[in-house]
C-alpha cells in the first residue's frame, strides 16, 4: 500500500499503484496519508479537495493543482512542482526545482535565488 485517503463522504480508500508513482486523482479526497518508505518520485493528486498535503523526501514531481492547500512544504529533493488553483498565499521554493506553476497571487519568499537562473522556469496561473 502506498497511501490511504479519506474521501468528503468520509470513506476510506487505499492507494496501491506500482513503481515510484502516486496517482489518486478526481477522488475528492479530504485526507491523505502517504507511506514515506516506498521511495516515491512522482505525487499526482490534483483535483481533489487537501487541505494538507506531506510530501516524502525521495519525490521529484509533485502535481497538486486543484485542491484547497493553503500552504505546501516542498522538500529540497523536488525538481518540479503545479500546485495552481490553491489558495497558497507563499511559498519557498526548493534549490532543486526547475519548473513550478504556481497560483496567481502566491509569493515566493525565496525567489531571489532564481533571478538569474536560465534553468529554472516560475510561472504564476490563475483560472
Amino acid at each position: 500500500m502506498i497511501a490511504i485517503g479519506k474521501n468528503i463522504n468520509g470513506e476510506e480508500k487505499e492507494f496501491h499503484n506500482g513503481g515510484s508513482e502516486l496517482i489518486c486523482s478526481f477522488n475528492k479526497l479530504i485526507e491523505l496519508n502517504i507511506n514515506e518508505k516506498i521511495g516515491l518520485t512522482h505525487i499526482k493528486v490534483f483535483c481533489n479537495k487537501l487541505t494538507k498535503l506531506t510530501i516524502p523526501n525521495s519525490v521529484k514531481y509533485v502535481y497538486c493543482f486543484d485542491n484547497q492547500l493553503t500552504e505546501l512544504n516542498l522538500p529540497d529533493s523536488v525538481e518540479k512542482v503545479f500546485c495552481f488553483e490553491n489558495p497558497i498565499k507563499e511559498i519557498t521554493l526548493p534549490k532543486k526545482i526547475r519548473v513550478a506553476t504556481l497560483p496567481l497571487n502566491c509569493n515566493v519568499l525565496n525567489i531571489d535565488e532564481f533571478k538569474n537562473r536560465d534553468d529554472v522556469e516560475i510561472f504564476f496561473f490563475s483560472y
